[in-house]
């Protein structure tokens, strides 16, 4: 779902300056869980009563394209129209509210990005108009666009950062603008009116995008996250009674089951309803996932291809324009444009993106993993510099995964890949080549001869890639002895087997993807990483405390070791749940501990 940011605006900007690129948000919405709000969670006492003003999202959707209606005036009509915002403003008393969310970023920050893919909707809209401006160049404190021609404006929105005002012209003059809002038409958003260059917007087709982008990530608070009702028994590979930790399933849960609680989504027509199913409950695609080399072939296309015939073009483009305008705001500060693209996408990055598009076309036609291996070799071949032929044999996947995952400094990647332990290279280059597809093996690297061969499941790791572009970015090494570790860790939690090969299993790392190499090889005294499982395909990397060893179960948990030879050797922790060769006395306690949290040996 999200791509990483390479650069951390906080750790450059006052407090004051990042306040000036966000929207004012909601007031806090107050909760209680209980143990008796079911498999819906506080979602029932949420949205009692709650209902969605069709007339103001009418507005936002039909003054579009008018020169009078401003972005600050669509804003006041998404937040008087859409009650779903208002749940990315949870709060519990007694409680940190960045603790409420799963992604590893605030609620603000989630909010406000939010608030950054609605504005890049409006602003795609109005290409023709001031659209290109205010998506390169942001706001003013009206509410204006800044313009592309006044050098003064463009430094003073910029900090007087003159490279970011170069990176952002260049953004305005070389997009193809034209193919972006062919993405619309195509989309059913807007339509080119026969035999005239002008465009007008399709209010219903809007209406239900903007409620789409309105909801599409509340489920990333915690509190919101459903389980699995008796009456389902099982959704999406989820059992009953299991928490859908996966943001994006967890929102089709409620599209599929529980549509009342999503006022939103519920009041509009059947057709439209449709369409915001097909992106969340049949696609389960994510664009993402292919671009950045995050995902294996099976989580990645297996469903697609089960519906690839009876996509409409409509439908495909619609998912498309949802992937767009969501990254578009994935910076917290929709008040500055869209400077996920204009500051820190290297524009081959973004061509990939685009690219990939005709990528999807071919899954009617190759199987999954055809698919992943020609787009791979093709971003390989297309790579500046260049990389030489293609790699074929043992770690050809790997070293081309994470070409893409760590979408820049390719050359000092591959020369630390080659430097790593046998043990960690060999467990990268197996585990990056499982395709969770059943009779399916990559051409160039076909793990013959390998434990793997013909068994599963496969592993996804959830933000590997912003553990490469950020931890990666200082330290490669680092970074690759990291995602080898939790692969083989987790290894541990799903032992492989021929029954699982046509599966996928997720480990989700947000809790190192922020961090540098040497906090988490080197993590605080009396402080361990645990891979935790949290149902029967998903896992969290999590820290933990001495005092929290004792209720730990070590049937489900399984601890990282990082450092000199720590990671070649086989868990300390028996899976019968005792911590094994410790005795009753603390005394034989504290050693381990000290052994787990501080990691001899560090950084190569």
């Amino acid at each position: 779902d999200d791509v990483a940011s390479s650069v951390d605006v906080t750790s450059v900007l006052s407090v004051d300056e990042v306040l000036r690129d966000r929207v004012e948000r909601p007031k806090p919405l107050l909760i209680n869980p209980s143990k008796d709000d079911g498999d819906v969670g506080v979602m029932k006492k949420l949205m009692k009563g709650r209902k969605t003003d069709w007339k103001r999202a009418k507005n936002a959707a039909s003054c579009m394209l008018d020169p009078a209606y401003n972005c600050k005036a669509f804003y006041e009509d998404l937040q008087a129209a859409f009650p779903e915002l208002r749940l990315y403003c949870l709060t519990v008393e007694g409680t940190n509210d960045d603790s409420l969310v799963t992604s590893g970023r605030t609620a603000d920050d989630e909010y406000q990005r939010t608030v950054g893919a609605l504005f890049a909707v409006f602003w795609l809209m109005r290409i023709d108009l001031d659209g290109k401006e205010s998506f390169c160049f942001g706001l003013d404190e009206y509410w204006k666009p800044y313009s592309a021609t006044n050098q003064e404006e463009l430094l003073e929105a910029c900090r007087g950062d003159e490279e970011a005002v170069t990176k952002r012209l260049e953004f305005f003059h070389n997009t193809d603008w034209k193919a972006l809002q062919q993405l619309l038409i195509d989309a059913g958003l807007i339509t080119r009116l026969p035999g005239d260059n002008r465009v007008v917007q399709n209010q219903d087709r809007l209406v239900a995008f903007l409620a789409m982008m309105a909801m599409h990530d509340i489920m990333k608070m915690n509190p919101l996250l459903p389980k699995v009702g008796k009456s389902v028994k099982e959704f999406q590979g989820y059992k009953v009674g299991e928490l859908i930790s996966d943001h994006d399933v967890a929102l089709s849960y409620f599209l599929v089951h529980h549509a009342d609680l999503l006022p939103s989504f519920q009041g509009l027509s059947k057709t439209q309803q449709d369409s915001i199913k097909f992106v969340h409950c049949k696609m389960d695609y994510n664009m993402g996932w292919l671009v950045q080399g995050e995902a294996p072939p099976g989580a990645l296309f297996r469903t697609m291809r089960k519906v690839a015939s009876s996509i409409s073009q409509s439908d495909m483009a619609f998912y498309f324009t949802h992937w767009f305008v969501d990254l578009a705001g994935a910076e917290p500060c929709p008040i500055s444009g869209c400077t996920k693209f204009t500051l820190k996408f290297p524009r081959r990055v973004l061509a990939q993106f685009l690219d990939s598009f005709a990528v999807v076309q071919q899954i009617c036609e190759k199987t999954e993993t055809e698919v992943v291996e020609d787009y791979l070799k093709d971003c390989w071949s297309r790579h500046n510099p260049e990389l030489g032929p293609s790699p074929t044999a043992s770690g050809a996947i790997a070293r081309m995964r994470l070409q893409l995952m760590a979408q820049g400094e390719t050359l000092e990647v591959m020369r630390q890949f080659a430097l790593l332990s046998p043990d960690d290279q060999m467990t990268l280059s197996q585990e990056m080549a499982c395709t969770g597809c059943h009779g399916q093996q990559f051409s160039c690297d076909d793990l013959r001869n390998t434990p793997l061969y013909g068994k599963g499941p496969a592993i996804l790791v959830y933000y590997g890639p912003a553990l490469m572009q950020k931890t990666g970015r200082k330290e490669p090494r680092g970074a690759l002895q990291i995602l080898a570790e939790v692969y083989r860790r987790t290894r541990e939690l799903w032992p492989l087997t021929e029954d699982a090969v046509n599966n996928t299993v997720t480990i989700r790392i947000d809790a190192l993807k922020e961090l540098d190499a040497h906090t988490v090889l080197r993590p605080d005294p009396g402080q361990t990483w645990l891979v935790c499982k949290t149902s029967g395909k998903d896992a969290m990397v999590k820290s933990i405390g001495f005092n929290e060893y004792k209720d730990v179960d070590w049937h489900s948990n399984v601890v990282l070791h990082f450092g000199s030879g720590e990671s070649k050797k086989s868990s300390p922790l028996k899976r019968g749940g005792k911590l094994s060769g410790i005795g009753s006395g603390i005394g034989n306690i504290v050693p381990r501990v000290k052994r787990f949290s501080l990691l001899a040996g560090g950084m190569h």
